[in-house]
């Protein structure tokens, strides 16, 4: 999976990557419940999300 965007110049580094990171983690979350619902996904009825 690839995500990309164009580069904010205006906004501060922080607040740059934490909006970054929060729609990152939204897609992973997105993608996680597409998976649980499709028996079809590789991942689907695995543990989605790492331990850390």
């Amino acid at each position: 999976m690839v995500l990309d965007s164009v580069v904010d110049h205006s906004r501060k580094a922080p607040a740059f990557l934490a909006g970054t990171a929060r729609a990152q983690e939204g897609t992973f979350r997105a993608a996680a419940r597409w998976c649980a619902r499709r028996k079809s996904c590789t991942l689907h009825g695995h543990e989605r999300r790492p331990r850390v």
